[in-house]
Formats: structure tokens, sequence, C-alpha cells
């Protein structure tokens, strides 16, 4: 009698032990798990973006350096280029003579002189530039990128109107070229861009401004902000059309002007090429980063209309259902505001709340408007 007891109490353990959990327990347990999941996944992803942040104001930290070591080897800051009908190119030197972006000239100062040497001494000869130049833009350079937005790879583009380098169009449209994330700032101007506004030209620009190419030197005109008074609205920043700025022209002083920041985009255009099919139009984000003057690679912080009528560019974050079609503006897909560099180097993050006279103030480098204390 008293071993039939024991076996039971030995089969009892061993059937609790080989039962297992129960459903409820099970579905408990996975309950606990998606509410921690919950819990967590938020803390994860502001980590996440905190480093995507970071490594993008480390971005704009070697753009800006870039740019300094530019102007201490020159003299000048990157010019601004030509316009949107040319890009780089490694015969023509630096500055005014430069018909590609602040981009292009400073490849020499951030590490990437094997690009900006693609294609020097071939210039003349078609054959042997055109796979250099077709390389050049298509070969992506990380920090022209915000981690928080886009990969540094191709994008399609459309470069319909190209003065030299037209292969460089089919190129775009059908494989794809360097884009970039960030913008020089082109100051609180009437217009930004070479564009001279339907042919009205005193509508947008200085009566001085010529754009018809001077076939002679093989690149538009040139005037300067010194060459009539109305072009105070339009050459106010620091890397603009055929520009060479001096750091000492930048009289407001240099931790008060903005030098370059990120540039406002519609997240649905992110991989668009730009062209105007009525669902990718965006004229902010169409071209190559090497292409000269033009809002893909400039932008303002305010400017007056055709009608003189104000409105303010205050810098927003990436939102879709907007376009940044005539509205040229600093922006990021960061939440609370985007990474801009001053002229002296120095990184911050201005938010979107930023009041927009102090916002046209920093953009502006010779307007004498006192930056108040804290204006970050």
């Amino acid at each position: 009698m008293r071993e039939t007891s024991l076996c039971r109490r030995d089969r009892a353990r061993l059937s609790a032990w080989t039962s297992g959990f129960t459903l409820v327990e099970l579905l408990v347990v996975i309950a606990i798990i998606g509410i921690l999941v919950a819990l967590l996944l938020p803390a994860i992803q502001a980590a996440r973006e905190a480093a995507r942040r970071s490594e993008c104001q480390n971005h704009v930290k070697q753009l800006a350096l870039g740019c300094l070591l530019h102007e201490d080897t020159h003299g000048f800051l990157p010019s601004g280029g030509w316009g949107y009908s040319y890009t780089g190119d490694p015969d023509r030197g630096y500055g005014e003579n430069q018909p590609g972006s602040w981009y292009y000239s400073i490849l020499t100062y951030i590490e990437e002189q094997s690009k900006r040497d693609l294609g020097a001494g071939d210039t003349d000869d078609n054959a042997a530039w055109r796979p250099a130049s077709i390389k050049l833009h298509q070969s992506p350079v990380t920090i022209f990128h915000c981690p928080s937005r886009r990969p540094a790879q191709l994008y399609k583009a459309v470069l319909a109107g190209m003065a030299e380098q037209k292969w460089l169009e089919t190129v775009a449209a059908q494989e794809g070229i360097v884009k970039a994330d960030y913008a020089a700032n082109s100051g609180d101007s009437l217009y930004f861009d070479s564009w001279p506004g339907n042919g009205t030209t005193s509508l947008w620009l200085p009566s001085s401004y010529d754009a018809i190419s001077n076939a002679s030197e093989r690149r538009p005109v040139k005037w300067t902000d010194t060459s009539n008074p109305d072009s105070k609205f339009f050459q106010t920043g620091v890397m603009y059309y055929h520009s060479e700025l001096k750091l000492s022209r930048i009289t407001d002083g240099l931790s008060k002007t903005y030098l370059l920041g990120e540039k406002w985009m519609n997240p649905d255009h992110y991989e668009s090429t730009g062209k105007n099919d009525g669902v990718t139009f965006t004229l902010g984000d169409n071209q190559s980063a090497y292409t000269g003057y033009e809002w893909d690679n400039q932008r303002v912080a305010w400017q007056k209309d055709s009608d003189d009528l104000i409105e303010t560019h205050q810098p927003k974050q990436d939102r879709a259902g907007l376009n940044p079609y005539r509205d040229p503006a600093f922006g990021s897909a960061h939440v609370g505001g985007y990474n801009c560099a001053l002229c002296d180097g120095s990184v911050q993050t201005v938010s979107y709340d930023i009041n927009y006279e102090v916002h046209r103030r920093l953009a502006n480098r010779l307007d004498g408007e006192v930056i108040p204390d804290g204006a970050f």
C-alpha cells in the first residue's frame, strides 16, 4: 500500500513538471513583452534620430571647414557658380571663373581631390572628357547628405538646358546623378537663382545684370554687389552668383552670419526627378550637387517678391504636401530645427520658430543689424 502511494506522488510530480505553460499564461507573457516593446521603441527611435542628427551636424561641420580652407587658400569663399546651365569644370580653377557649385569647389578641401581632378586637361576633348564628367556626377559623397533624410546614392534628375556637358542630361534622367541636402547662404535676396524672371529682368535683378553668355570667356557676364544700389536685395549672402567673397567683407561678424545649412524639402520628392508631371515637380532638388548657382544648392532667409510684398522664408521641417517651388527656405527632416554653420565654422541648430527678422539678419552679411543674444 505504501509503495503504491509513493508511486502516485511521483507520477503527480512528473505530470506537473511536463505539463508546461497554459495558454492564458503564454498570452500574458506575450502581452507583457508587447507592452515593453511599445515603451522601448520610441526611446530606441529617439536614440537613433539623435545619432543621425549628430552625424548630420558633423557633415555640416566638414562642409563648413572645407569652405574656410578654400578661403584660406584662395583668399575668398567658394563661388556659387554660373547658373543652372553649367556644372563643375576641373580646368577653370576657382572663384568667378568656376562654373560649378560651391560643392565642386570644396572637393579638394574635404578629401575628395580625386573627384575634383576627374577630366583635368581633357575638357576640350569630348571623347576623353565625357566619361570623366559622368564618373564625377555618379560618385556619391557621404557628407553631402543628411542621414535622417536619404542615403548617399544616385538620384534621377532633369538637367534640361545644359550649355556644356550635354551628355549629362541623358545620364541624369536615365541613371541618376549626385544630389545634395545642404545649401549655401544667398542672403535675404530679392530673387536668388540665375533665372531672370521670364525676361522681366527689372522685377527680379538689378538692371546691370546680363544673362547673355560671353562666348569669348565661355561664361555669363558677371556683376557684383557694388555695381548697383538695388543689388543689396540680391547678393547679400556669402556664396552666390559669380562670387569671390573675402571674409573681411562679412561686416556683420563671422559668428553672426550664416554660411550654409540644411535645405528644406518635401519628403515626397526625396527621390523624384524634378520633372513637371504634376506629382514630382520640385525646383529645389532637380539638379546636380555640382550645378552652378541655383536653388538646389542655394537658399535664402527672406526675400521681396515682384510686387514689393514681403515674403518670409522661415526654416521649416520637411513635410509632405508642401512644394519648395518659389519657397527656397532652409529646413530639414529633424524635429525642432535644422543644422547650419556660421561663417566662423561653428555649427548651430536653428529653431523653426526663430523670429523671421532675426533669421533674415543672420542671412545678410552687411545690413548692420544687431543679432540678439540667444538668437538660436
